[in-house]
């Protein structure tokens, strides 16, 4: 793979365009403002919208994914798959606003009924 250099730069020693040569790769300071590497821009309206609507709706991601896990669970016979979906289980269960202390009980004790009860709750 080959590593491109950033903007100001020519590919070889990482040497600046206007002949100032950095051997490190980390970006120097510029002799000039118009010379310097620019800020990217902020978010677009429409980006900000798709930030917005996912932080809305984590809750309702977090209980599909919990679904999801106790389907897997139900499913699986793999032990390390199964240790692997329990703790996603724990995960989606906090995210979703369950209490910490009753997921825990939960994912200890390994109660898929359980679990599937407290999905059907929250939905």
């Amino acid at each position: 793979m080959v590593a491109l250099a950033p903007a100001g730069f020519c590919r070889v020693g990482w040497k600046r365009v206007d002949g100032s040569v950095n051997l490190t790769g980390s970006l120097t300071t510029s002799r000039s403002p118009s010379d310097r590497i620019q800020r990217m821009p902020d978010y677009t309206p429409f980006q900000k919208g798709v930030i917005k609507r996912y932080y809305e709706h984590r809750d309702t991601i977090a209980l599909q994914k919990l679904a999801e896990t106790v389907s897997n669970l139900y499913v699986e016979t793999n032990e390390t798959k199964m240790k692997r979906a329990w703790t996603l289980a724990r995960k989606h269960m906090l995210a979703a606003g369950v209490h910490e202390h009753y997921a825990d009980t939960i994912v200890g004790e390994r109660d898929l009924g359980e679990l599937a009860k407290v999905v059907s709750e929250l939905s």
